[in-house]
């Protein structure tokens, strides 16, 4: 168990969203954020069923890519993020359909009888991936392989607030790379859940890390004239890993379910 008191995720094989584990329903209370994990690696017939699954447009966006490893996560991905939301709203993986929100951020197409109530969000990097669901409220995740490898002081002078970037820059080798994903996590977490994600100034959105380590408190500066506050919380990843996810409530719980048993 995580030092948290938190189960870590695991990220199971896209492979097992091959057997129909779609089919049976999870319940999701309000306020509670489930957080699912997969690792982007499948067979050949786990991609075609994916593919199958896709809309016209996702599979022309598939075929865009220069990489066709690239193509093939985003095929699972795809996949993985339509077999999740099949078991909150009871529908078949290929009748879901998408649309942006008001402030661009897909969702799920309106339904009559109010199946559209779950929001969702996901992330991915290094054939990895992290999908949020949460029933009636906003929610943001985002997942990062912490790379040494990363100008960490250079982006963070650049993108972060002053206190963030000392806070970087103090630090070396390993840990400051860590530091520097950390905040970048929590900050993509906050932000895709407000539906802006990182078009919007980085140093406007700022992270107070807690002493314990699991939370973060943030302070985004929407306008001159207006700060809204909110709280992150970070994901139980194994090393080399960092993890965030917030809600549009102010209270809320995290859930950390494993396919198939949900």
């Amino acid at each position: 168990m995580d030092p948290q008191g938190v189960e870590p995720i695991v990220f199971v094989s896209s492979d097992h969203i091959n057997d129909s584990c779609w089919r049976i329903p999870v319940q999701l209370e309000e306020r509670v954020v489930h957080i699912w994990g997969f690792s982007l690696e499948g067979a050949s017939s786990t991609i075609a069923l994916c593919r199958l699954w896709m809309s016209v447009e996702e599979q022309a966006r598939a075929g865009r890519f220069v990489r066709p490893e690239d193509g093939t996560g985003y095929i699972l991905a795809r996949g993985c993020l339509r077999a999740v939301l099949a078991r909150y709203t009871g529908l078949d993986p290929s009748a879901l359909t998408f649309q942006p929100g008001a402030t661009g951020k897909p969702e799920l197409a309106a339904m009559p009888d109010g199946r559209n109530r779950i929001r969702f969000n996901l992330s991915h990097s290094y054939g990895r991936m992290l999908i949020a669901v949460a029933r009636r409220q906003e929610v943001g995740v985002d997942l990062e392989r912490i790379r040494e490898q990363v100008e960490a002081a250079r982006l963070a002078r650049r993108f972060y607030s002053p206190t963030e970037c000392a806070n970087v820059t103090g630090l070396s080798g390993p840990a400051q790379a860590a530091q520097f994903f950390r905040y970048w996590a929590a900050k993509e977490a906050f932000l895709k859940c407000k539906g802006v994600g990182l078009q919007f100034p980085l140093d406007r959105c700022e992270i107070t890390l807690s002493a314990d380590g699991p939370t973060a408190a943030v302070s985004w500066k929407v306008t001159s004239g207006s700060i809204e506050q909110g709280r992150v919380r970070f994901l139980p990843l194994e090393d080399g890993w960092i993890g965030a996810v917030t809600a549009g409530e102010d209270e809320w719980r995290m859930d950390i379910r494993r396919w198939p048993l949900g």
